[in-house]
């Protein structure tokens, strides 16, 4: 029964995850704007604004950074634990069988 649900799982169409599809929205939304700023300050004439729209990129930047890092770290964590399961079915360790702690010589169900 889990084989069928594993083979189902695989079968499935990964979707983009909702932070994903966050941070393309903002990052298209936040180059909107800028670029509309940039027009606006070009055919006006004003570039009072400039420092504002420094700022907001350098923020943007940063953002994206963020995303990353936390893609990144995501991504690493669900390897490490796909390793690791690897590893315990390579020596026939199933992860139900593992004893019930034993902490201070009681049964740790029992306090």
């Amino acid at each position: 029964m889990i084989a069928e649900q594993r083979e189902s799982w695989k079968k499935t169409k990964p979707t983009m995850e909702t932070s994903k599809k966050l941070a393309i929205y903002l990052f298209v939304l936040m180059n909107v704007v800028v670029l509309y700023c940039l027009v606006a300050m070009w055919v006006f004439g004003d570039l009072s604004y400039l420092g504002v729209l420094i700022t907001d990129i350098a923020s943007q930047i940063l953002v994206y950074g963020i995303y990353c890092l936390k893609a990144y770290k995501g991504k690493k964590s669900e390897e490490d634990l796909a390793f690791q399961r690897e590893q315990l079915n390579t020596y026939g360790i199933e992860e139900d069988d593992s004893p019930e702690p034993q902490f201070g010589g009681a049964d740790y169900k029992n306090h």
